[in-house]
């Protein structure tokens, strides 16, 4: 009976040692998945930073595009401004020239009536 009784504990212990065994391998095998994780979690975080500060450079870009836009858009509109006052100087230039070839045409007549 003694030594069935051994044999028992012995047979226990020896479970238990191979669940120990097992269990230290399952705890190694969770702490490199923990491991390998954390650094995972650390590449997406530095992603994620890096990210962040690619929106922000766009973003500033893009406010700098916008910016630069409106002034060119803002120099479009001054040079259209500009471009229908010289268009109307023109006009009066043009007026200006008919008159005056009209004012020559009458001292030409004048001119030769006098003569």
């Amino acid at each position: 009976e003694l030594q069935d009784r051994i044999q028992i504990l012995t047979t226990e212990r020896n479970d238990y040692q191979s669940i120990t065994i097992t269990t230290n391998e399952r705890i190694k095998e969770i702490e490199h998945a923990r491991q390998s994780f954390e650094e995972r979690l650390k590449e997406l975080e530095n992603d994620k930073s890096h990210l962040h500060n690619d929106k922000f450079t766009f973003e500033q870009k893009l406010k700098e595009t916008e910016g630069e836009r409106r002034d060119l858009f803002d120099q479009n509109r001054e040079q259209e401004e500009n471009l229908i006052d010289l268009i109307h100087e023109k006009e009066i230039l043009e007026q200006k020239i008919l008159d005056l070839e009209e004012t020559i045409r009458e001292w030409a007549r004048k001119f030769i009536d006098i003569a």
